[in-house]
C-alpha cells in the first residue's frame, strides 16, 4: 500500500520510462530512467489538473528533438485525461509555463480534453 496518491504514482511510473520487460516487448518512450525523478508536484484545481516536472533535461532525440518533445507532451496529456474529472492539463518545468514550452519546443503548456 502506498500514501502517494494515484496521479502522482502514474506520473511518477510515466517518468521513468518503459521497464525492461516493456522494452522487451517493444515498447519505447521519450520518458527514461534519467527522467524518474522529473516530476515534482501533481495537483488539481477543479477540473485542471497540474504536473509540475521540476528540472528536466531537454528531450533527447538523435533525430530529431521536436519530435521528442512532441512525443512527451502527448505522453502527458494521454496520461492526463485517463482521469474523467480532468478537463485541462497544464504543464510546468519547476513552476513555469515558458520553460515548459521552451524545454519541449511546445507553443503551449496547457492542453484541453478532447470533445
Amino acid at each position: 500500500e502506498s500514501s502517494i496518491p494515484p496521479a502522482v504514482a502514474v506520473f511518477q511510473e510515466l517518468a521513468a520510462g518503459p521497464t525492461p520487460a516493456e522494452e522487451a516487448a517493444g515498447a519505447s518512450s521519450s520518458f527514461s530512467p534519467a527522467t524518474a525523478d522529473a516530476v515534482s508536484s501533481v495537483t488539481q484545481t477543479g477540473g485542471v489538473l497540474t504536473i509540475d516536472l521540476g528540472r528536466i533535461q531537454a528531450p533527447n532525440a538523435s533525430a530529431n528533438p521536436d519530435c521528442a518533445g512532441a512525443a512527451m507532451t502527448a505522453s502527458l496529456t494521454a496520461t492526463a485525461f485517463q482521469f474523467p474529472a480532468v478537463d485541462r492539463a497544464r504543464y510546468l518545468l519547476a513552476g513555469s509555463c515558458e520553460d515548459f514550452s521552451e524545454t519541449m519546443q511546445t507553443e503551449f503548456c496547457e492542453f484541453d480534453q478532447p470533445s
